[in-house]
């Protein structure tokens, strides 16, 4: 897998990515998101190379997925993981599919609840990582555990637990180990594109 990081700054809302992404694919540095708690879900328009706002079927215009995910350290700087409990089996941070209308921000709270009892406050926008060879965005957040409910195994997630960010349990995706790293390096407001490797 390789991933690229666009340079977006100056960018006050994420609306500015639509029009600034082709301007900037050779440039390194970090994407500025001011207004993330605002992002609505994503879709990919081919004709303008961007982002549109608006979860609409438009003749012309290819969806993409998109999901949003929650990076969460305990005090040990330990983070947050869970395995799947279906195809392919794999670890990796909560988090799912943003729904139709829900903003990304509200899409990780209700997952990270839903698949670990965890309810959280999403502290800051970790980074958008585009897997353009799977046609997925994805948006990583930070956040704090605000309360625990009971937890226990379901037909969705099998486990939950805390593992060191360099010592991640397996099987992991490349993609969330890259989510991960970058969260545990203090990364934020960054934009990566991925490639198959």
């Amino acid at each position: 897998m390789r991933s690229s990081r666009f340079d977006l700054a100056g960018s006050s809302e994420f609306w500015h990515i639509a029009t600034l992404m082709d301007e900037h694919t050779s440039t390194e540095g970090n994407l500025v998101v001011k207004h993330w708690d605002q992002i609505r879900v994503v879709r990919f328009d081919p004709a303008a190379h961007g982002v549109s706002l608006r979860n609409q079927s438009l003749p012309g215009v290819q969806l993409f997925t998109a999901g949003a995910f929650v990076t969460v350290f305990d005090d040990n700087r330990r983070v947050l993981c869970v395995r799947r409990n279906y195809a392919p089996f794999n670890w990796t941070t909560p988090g799912g599919r943003i729904e139709s209308g829900e903003s990304p921000v509200a899409a990780a709270v209700r997952e990270t609840l839903e698949e670990t009892g965890y309810q959280v406050k999403i502290t800051g926008l970790i980074g958008v990582y585009a897997a353009t060879y799977k046609d997925d965005f994805v948006f990583s957040f930070s956040a704090d555990v605000l309360s625990c409910s009971e937890w226990k195994p379901d037909s969705e997630i099998a486990e939950i637990g805390f593992f060191d960010p360099y010592n991640l349990p397996s099987p992991i995706a490349a993609n969330t180990r890259l989510r991960i790293q970058d969260a545990a390096d203090s990364v934020l407001g960054v934009l990566r594109v991925l490639e198959a490797a």
